[in-house]
């Protein structure tokens, strides 16, 4: 799945095996280590990444339930914002995802679940 909002964008991977990945791209490189925190209507969260190249940033998360409970929440909707707040990064604001997003969130919890 992919998000764009002006210079940033967001990327959620789910593969066969291995870890569910969020990655930031940003228009400036980001800190060393950030967090993402996310806000809308289905729930809140606050995770931990780190740079992952000169303007990425990656936070991965376990192979689990409550990792796609995440996931779905950002399909539902909000803002995501990445810090800490004096690092400048911008917010996204994420719209409903829609039917497109639930059908990518079934394969994707497939992945996971094999259900």
């Amino acid at each position: 799945m992919l998000a764009r909002g002006g210079a940033a964008s967001l990327l959620v991977t789910v593969r066969p095996t291995g870890p569910i990945r969020l990655i930031l791209a940003f228009p400036a490189p980001p800190p060393d280590r950030l967090a993402l925190h996310f806000n809308g209507p289905a729930g809140h969260w606050l995770i931990r990444g780190s740079a992952a190249g000169p303007h990425q940033a990656v936070f991965p998360l376990p192979r689990n339930d409550t990792s796609l409970g995440l996931v779905l929440m950002l399909l539902s909707g909000g803002t995501l914002q990445a810090g800490p707040a004096e690092s400048g990064l911008p917010t996204l604001s994420l719209p409903e995802s829609g039917a497109a997003g639930r059908d990518w969130f079934v394969c994707a919890r497939h992945s996971v679940t094999g259900m």
